[in-house]
């Protein structure tokens, strides 16, 4: 016989890397990058990378963005690509399986939340008569 598994997934911290193109730059040109005009730096792009979909980023930048996030409390991190500011959003995630605790609180939002939607159903039901 299988037991009922309950997930917690607590929301833990986002932290944003924006315009990293701009560390990769000064990394390699140095801080007087500014004066070279962009449309002159090849980054000797080869076809396995997908322009848009990702960007290099320093890999001590990730270690110390993962590890902030793991003193805080999250042991999964979701890390979506920003195409607009050509960075990275790193949001960090506890997830864990429920306490006692944690499930009888979810189960007793839920039944509010049942009885709320009840009520609804109920008042809309009143005004429709009430309408007619």
């Amino acid at each position: 016989m299988s037991k009922k598994v309950y997930i917690t997934n607590k929301y833990v911290k986002e932290l944003e890397h924006s315009e990293i193109d701009f560390d990769l730059y000064e990394k390699i040109l140095g801080k007087d990058w500014s004066d070279i005009d962009r449309e002159e730096i090849d980054l000797g792009r080869d076809n396995n990378w997908w322009t848009g979909e990702g960007y290099p980023i320093e890999i001590d930048r990730v270690i110390k963005t993962l590890q902030k996030l793991k003193k805080r409390g999250a042991n999964f991190v979701e890390i979506m690509y920003h195409c607009d500011h050509i960075g990275y959003v790193f949001n960090g995630v506890d997830i864990h399986e429920s306490t006692e605790g944690e499930l009888k609180k979810h189960l007793e939002s839920e039944k509010k939340n049942k009885a709320k939607q009840e009520e609804i159903k109920a008042l809309e039901k009143k005004l429709k008569e009430l309408k007619s």
